[in-house]
């Protein structure tokens, strides 16, 4: 018992007389960075944004090395201390002209007086006492009101002797530093003599003023919070990992002091262009020898932190950081990633650190990015193409003017793909014969615009959902000439048909264009997709592009236009749509809600000899109709895996490893997907659906 405790006393012993000797030895290297530094940026630390920088943001300062990351630290540094003066953007210009005021009225801008005008800004008031019989040279500044102080704030700076510098009074210091030499030889202990004619009021001009200030600066220096805020501005964040001095160095490609040598070389290689951006593969050759590793499953894998910054003219245009979990190589290892950049020429610093052992190594490279065409205008172009044909097609077929395909009477644009949610524009672009336009969502009327432009906002909602959106152009006649629309978020494993909405542009006499929307499951093949005129099969397609001109006398019948599309495995899906259906007729939603259920007996085991009548829903207490029963076994599991493999999962990252190559081999079957996908900057889908495993894990 007693060797343990004096054991205890020992490491308690050593932690106490550590702390301020580590603490010293810090100060002391980070005075040594600071000398060190650019005459420029020297005197921006020292003489400039002093009363701003956070010991944390100086010591996160003089660490960096480049001129690019001070430059881009400081710029950062700029917007935070915006935000905490509540001034915002313009907090920067503002401080710039009180340096320039500083340095025009002082000399300086490191004594006391300009350090406040820095903070709070010239005074509201000041006072200088004429009086040197009795005080020292001395200057009352007021405000009537500071933010987070109070009001009727008043400071006292003085001037020891005339020779020092100008500096800030406080109670603690007393009187004796205010009196000017010789000026306490008619004092009594407790103030000036009994004559009432010896005290300031009646020997200092306007000394009522004096004192009366005086002691409403020995009542704000009795302040501590109001002491410290002529000193430095209040911090308006904790110092800590979420802080923006340790975000910004948790992206900056540096060193540690006692980092081991780790080789690596990069290539970089244009890709492809995207609106003026140019797509930049890197290609990242990396020395295995002495990394270290950790298990994953049955793998020993190699995790590697990567930090890059490319630089422009010494100015950051881009910062990123990956984190790669990569299996244990022999020799090398191969990392890519991928940055959208401009143009030009550029300076790329990159920082490869393992993350189980001390080795890392940084290195700089120059590379040029040469434009490249946009891909999507190749796209475009090809699109053109095979729309020309089509549209020669057509012509041969129903005999019409190239003008009238080319240009509809209206085309609905606006933002398309599997989760589009929130509020988004959409927009009717249309010939002059459309004298307006209806928006319908889920056939559901939202908006009729009578005049351009026809575009409107639509609240799509908070998560992304199935959703048709469709637009309806009339001529000044109030007839309908157009209709147009699409699906929204039909997602990639969804078996999904939709017929196009039909217009009476689509109508050739008594022939018709009827096109589908189609969605197939990436593991279904279809088998064929039927078009219905009520029940009379119209035509059966079997490849794209699903379309036909079918005969359809829509003059005067209402009836009902429907697709049914037909896997192999024979799964069906289908869609309708009435033609001619009454101005003042009424729609009816008919909802079908799937209800899964499991049945046990008494001793937890599944109930399977079923039939529809053994069940009764009610909702509300209204008994519902059941319209479809059915047995399930083994049904097929769509899973999609999401990973943060951002810098702050560097030590948890193998063991969601471990967890989900675990799950995938012990739960899935062969009848499964799974997909997986990363982020950290930005998402990136590493595999998409499939029922190989081993792509996945590996």
């Amino acid at each position: 018992m007693g060797v343990a405790s004096a054991m205890l006393m020992l490491v308690v012993g050593v932690a106490v007389l550590g702390g301020p000797a580590a603490a010293a030895a810090a100060d002391k290297k980070t005075k040594q960075k600071v000398a060190e530094l650019p005459a420029h940026w020297y005197v921006w630390l020292e003489e400039e944004v002093y009363p701003l920088i956070t010991k944390e943001q100086r010591r996160a300062f003089v660490a960096l090395e480049t001129e690019a990351q001070r430059k881009a630290f400081a710029e950062r540094l700029w917007v935070l201390w915006g935000r905490q003066s509540g001034i915002g953007t313009a907090f920067r210009g503002i401080y710039e002209e009180r340096l320039m005021i500083a340095r025009t009225e002082f000399g300086n801008t490191i004594e006391d007086r300009a350090r406040i005008l820095l903070i709070h800004g010239p005074p509201a008031f000041q006072h200088v006492v004429n009086c040197d019989s009795i005080f020292q040279p001395m200057v009352f500044w007021g405000w009537p009101y500071i933010e987070g102080l109070g009001e009727d704030f008043v400071v006292l700076c003085y001037r020891r002797d005339g020779l020092d510098r100008w500096r800030i009074w406080t109670a603690i210091e007393g009187m004796g530093r205010l009196y000017a030499f010789g000026a306490q030889t008619g004092l009594t202990g407790s103030g000036f003599s009994s004559n009432r004619l010896d005290s300031p009021e009646f020997r200092c001009p306007n000394g009522d003023v004096t004192m009366r200030l005086l002691a409403a600066a020995r009542m704000w220096s009795n302040d501590p919070k109001a002491l410290t805020a002529m000193y430095h501005i209040l911090a308006g964040e904790r110092a800590g990992p979420e802080s923006t001095s340790e975000r910004f160095m948790a992206f900056s490609a540096l060193l540690d002091d006692d980092a081991e040598p780790l080789g690596f070389s990069v290539s970089d290689r244009s890709k492809s262009g995207r609106g003026g951006l140019v797509e930049v593969g890197f290609a990242i050759d990396v020395e295995s020898d002495d990394l270290g590793t950790t298990g994953v499953g049955y793998i020993d894998v190699v995790q590697l932190d990567v930090i890059g910054e490319i630089t422009r003219n010494e100015i950051m245009v881009d910062r990123f950081r990956y984190l790669y979990s990569v299996p244990q190589a022999e020799d090398r290892l191969g990392l890519l990633l991928d940055r959208l950049i401009r143009p030009g020429d550029y300076h790329l610093r990159l920082k490869v650190e393992d993350v189980h052992s001390k080795h890392a190594g940084v290195l700089e490279y120059d590379f040029i990015v040469e434009p490249v065409e946009d891909e999507y205008e190749e796209e475009d172009l090809l699109i053109d193409a095979l729309a020309g044909t089509l549209i020669a097609a057509v012509e041969d077929e129903v005999g019409v003017e190239e003008e009238e395909v080319e240009q509809p009477l209206l085309r609905l644009v606006g933002p398309e793909g599997d989760a589009v949610s929130g509020l988004r524009r959409f927009e009717a672009v249309t010939r002059e014969e459309v004298a307006r336009v209806t928006f319908l969502l889920d056939n559901e009327s939202i908006l009729t615009k009578n005049r351009p432009p026809f575009d409107i906002d639509l609240d799509l909602g908070p998560l992304p959902r199935l959703t048709a959106v469709t637009a309806i152009a009339y001529d000044a006649s109030g007839t309908e000439i157009a209709r147009d629309g699409y699906t929204l978020n039909v997602g990639r494993e969804r078996f999904f048909v939709h017929l196009e909405p039909i217009s009476p542009a689509d109508a050739r006499g008594s022939r018709v264009r009827v096109a589908v929307e189609m969605n197939i499951p990436s593991d279904g093949d279809l088998e064929r997709l039927e078009l219905y005129w009520n029940d009379q099969l119209l035509e059966t397609l079997y490849e794209p592009p699903f379309e036909a001109m079918v005969q359809l006398d829509t003059s005067e019948q209402f009836g009902y236009l429907r697709a049914l599309a037909v896997l192999t495995n024979d799964a069906q899906a289908e869609d309708l749509q009435f033609v001619n259906s009454p101005q003042f007729g009424s729609v009816v939603r008919v909802t079908v809600i799937e209800l899964p259920v499991t049945v046990l007996d008494r001793k937890g085991n599944p109930v399977e000899d079923l039939a529809l009548e053994d069940f009764r829903v009610f909702e509300d207490g209204v008994e519902q109709i059941i319209s479809h029963f059915s047995m399930h076994r083994d049904l097929p599991v769509r899973l999609g895996i999401v990973i943060d493999t951002s810098g702050s999962m560097a030590t948890t990252l193998p063991t969601v490893q471990r967890v989900v190559m675990g799950f995938l081999r012990d739960l899935l079957r062969p009848r499964d997907r799974a997909f997986i996908e990363t982020f950290s900057d930005r998402p990136d889908i590493l595999a998409g659906f499939t029922a190989n495993f081993e792509i996945i894990e590996k």
